[in-house]
């Protein structure tokens, strides 16, 4: 029967087969019958937005979580500090290490500061040095009989020491500025004898290895 309260066109299946799906024989009134039936309405489809009370609950993302999305606008960097923030740093720094000093006189019964607790220039180019030497394969761990050389890496040591140089010249003392003409001139002719080793190894391989150490 066609529906009244619906404007949709009614479909109906016109079923042409004489046997049914066991494969017996229709007869015409069976036939009828299964020609009349209508054919099932497909449902309309849903074009109108789902409600946000029917809809699941949103994710908010934690802001400590490490997995970030990536949607996600990039993190901000922090501020520069102030001046009066740099300010600040210095002079509680100060503060502490001369309450530490303190304490450690009082240790010591009032005897002088041992001179491991004091900074001088020597304290900043010694590391770079004992660098370059160790990547020249000149230092090592106790026992250890191949060194290996680092030919990049002690290059970079003395550049750094080259770069130090440069920007203290003029605010150095006379005992500053000769340990460290002393330190370059040993480092650059040790780096020129490891190079000058590493170019004869590779004219003959059976020669010994740079750094005073052999294969």
């Amino acid at each position: 029967m066609p529906n009244k309260n619906n404007n949709e066109p009614e479909f109906k299946v016109s079923d042409r087969r004489r046997f049914s799906a066991e494969g017996t024989a229709l007869g015409e009134e069976a036939q009828e019958r299964q020609e009349e039936q209508p054919a099932p309405r497909p449902s309309p489809l849903i074009t109108e937005p789902v409600p946000q009370s029917k809809r699941g609950p949103e994710l908010v993302q934690d802001p400590s979580s490490p997995i970030r999305s990536t949607s996600a606008s990039p993190p901000e960097a922090p501020p520069a500090p102030t001046a009066e923030q740099r300010v600040e740093s210095s002079r509680a720094y100060k503060k502490s290490t001369a309450e530490m000093d303190e304490q450690l006189r009082r240790e010591l019964g009032g005897q002088a500061m041992p001179d491991d607790f004091k900074v001088g220039f020597d304290r900043i180019v010694e590391p770079l040095y004992v660098t370059a030497l160790v990547q020249l394969g000149f230092m090592g761990q106790e026992g250890q009989t191949q060194r290996r050389v680092d030919i990049i890496g002690a290059r970079q040591s003395i550049d750094a020491l080259n770069l130090l140089q440069e920007k203290t010249k003029g605010n150095l003392t006379p005992t500053e500025i000769t340990v460290l003409e002393d330190v370059l001139y040993d480092i650059r002719m040790k780096y020129l004898e490891v190079t000058n080793a590493l170019a004869r190894a590779v004219k003959n391989p059976s020669q010994g290895q740079p750094g005073g150490s052999k294969a």
